[in-house]
């Protein structure tokens, strides 16, 4: 039975949540050593000591293939903070002979291509990764106790074809697995997936604010031992233990910042893409994760060169001569409603 498809931007962050404040505990556990690969790509950074690290997460979809959520995470541990940046998944890039979107990268290319590509989008380093598959989501939370979340609008959907229905009220309640997993599916806003990517940046800093406890701790070997099969990160014993003393003194209150992806949604033939806004992209990587500015060589972001319309079927995006005026929605961005 094929696995449905969820946006897992929840399950990547917390991820690297249990390793910002628990994964010394999860160390414990027998699964953990089955998740953790020694040897990471080429592409990653040279580990640091303490001080700030950004932590690249992905979120694969049912079919291994495509990185439906991709978010850069900086957490620094002498200011107690974490700040969080949205990848946008349909952001253009350059795919060997012909252009596609950012989430088809890691399918093509892996883990490796997967660093080099933000790398150079941002300007930032990545000193680790995690990469998670879906089945975690509800586990996560459920084990966690669920989250309070304000829900923004009256959220209906159903496809009998996913099973899948989707049945949430606006307003402050508390969400389990099952709710939380509605709700970060859910597409269907004015703004599409800009919308979208907001909502799951409000769970993941709720989420952050109510779980950063203590008593949580002992809770992760357990569902680390659940997750087995369902993460792959580069983080070590060595970096945990490296890192503890700093995270015991980690303060949750007020420590996470949201930042959005400058660009703007627009048609490229008959293609929709998000075309990111370079510059200031690469200046608010340098504030606020560690960036050092456009990097000297390009290639997943060289827009430069003329590419062939012939692509793999999973990849192909055909390009035109002359570009169509940009197909908006209110709010200045387009999108495709789809779940």
């Amino acid at each position: 039975m094929k696995k449905p498809k969820i946006s897992t931007v929840v399950i990547a962050v917390l991820a690297v949540i249990f390793f910002a404040v628990g994964w010394y505990y999860a160390a414990l556990s027998s699964a953990y050593q089955n998740v953790v690969e020694i040897e990471p790509p080429p592409a990653i950074d040279q580990h640091v000591s303490g001080g700030a690290y950004n932590v690249l997460l992905a979120g694969t979809d049912g079919g291994d293939f495509l990185t439906d959520t991709l978010m850069l995470a900086r957490v620094d541990l002498d200011n107690s903070s974490i700040a969080l940046l949205s990848l946008m998944r349909d952001t253009r890039v350059r795919l060997g002979s012909h252009y596609g979107k950012l989430n088809a990268v890691y399918g093509r290319d892996g883990m490796e291509g997967l660093i080099s590509c933000v790398k150079e989008l941002t300007g930032a380093p990545v000193h680790y990764y995690a990469l998670v598959d879906l089945e975690a989501f509800k586990i996560i939370v459920d084990e966690l106790g669920g989250v309070d979340f304000e829900v923004p609008q009256d959220m209906y959907y159903r496809d009998s074809s996913q099973g899948l229905l989707i049945d949430l009220k606006a307003g402050v309640q508390h969400l389990d697995g099952e709710h939380a997993m509605q709700l970060v599916r859910f597409r269907r806003y004015v703004e599409g997936d800009v919308q979208r990517t907001r909502v799951q940046q409000q769970f993941v800093k709720a989420f952050i604010e109510q779980k950063f406890k203590a008593e949580n701790l002992l809770k992760v070997p357990d569902i680390f031992n659940q997750l087995e099969g369902e993460l792959k990160t580069n983080v070590t014993l060595a970096d945990i233990l490296d890192k503890a003393p700093a995270l015991r003194l980690f303060q949750v209150e007020d420590a996470v910042q949201i930042y959005e992806m400058p660009g703007v949604g627009q048609y490229v033939g008959q293609v929709s893409y998000f075309l990111h806004e370079e510059e200031e992209l690469y200046d608010l990587c340098e504030q606020h994760f560690g960036g050092t500015g456009a990097p000297e060589q390009k290639v997943y972001t060289d827009y430069s060169l003329v590419v062939s319309s012939t692509a793999p079927a999973q990849t192909q995006e055909p390009e035109q001569t002359q570009q169509p005026e940009a197909v908006q929605e209110p709010g200045g961005r387009s999108s495709v409603n789809c779940l």
